[in-house]
């Protein structure tokens, strides 16, 4: 597999990007597999398909193979660090503003931060999905919602994101959740 996509040892852990279903579980969560008409896998307690193709979408693959391609080891490197400091820059302007969770004793996030927004369905009735709804008035395409958390909003800036949209998000995220 690695001389297909070309990639070399160096770099173990992307191999997880080329893959877009299951290749090996423990022992004790086969019987949990998803089955598929075309591929039936059935174990003792399986559910039904997840996805219409059985190892879901082939172009996944090959995006993800253009990417890391295109930027070579360095630029993913690069990439990868730029994801990391845009999630800690939002996490550290978010910080009094919401409830953060998943931090490390650093007080710092990977390249995703988890916001809970529990308090505002408490205090105000607003969901998950209003706040989801407020990004998207202001042309943000809203985040990950209610995972892996109910009152969650999982947000994930990328390495793409400028200094100027990191800020409007949190111009907008603030104002959706405080009536200043």
């Amino acid at each position: 597999m690695l001389g297909m996509f070309g990639l070399s040892l160096q770099f173990p852990s992307l191999l997880i990007l080329l893959f877009t279903s299951p290749i090996c579980v423990a022992e004790h969560l086969a019987p949990f597999l998803p089955s598929h008409p075309a591929m039936p896998v059935r174990g003792e307690q399986s559910i039904d398909a997840v996805s219409a193709a059985p190892f879901g979408s082939a172009s996944i693959n090959l995006i993800s193979w253009a990417y890391i391609k295109m930027l070579g080891g360095k630029g993913l490197v690069d990439s990868s660090k730029i994801a990391l400091l845009n999630a800690n820059y939002m996490a550290s302007r978010l910080q009094g503003h919401y409830n953060l969770r998943y931090k490390n004793d650093n007080g710092r996030v990977a390249h995703e931060l988890l916001i809970d927004l529990a308090e505002f369905d408490k205090s105000a009735g607003l969901k998950v999905t209003d706040f989801a709804k407020r990004l998207q008035d202001y042309g943000f395409h809203p985040p990950t919602c209610s995972w892996p958390i109910s009152t969650c909003m999982l947000i994930e800036p990328t390495e793409s994101e400028t200094l100027e949209e990191l800020d409007r998000y949190y111009l907008l995220d603030i104002s959706s959740g405080r009536a200043d």
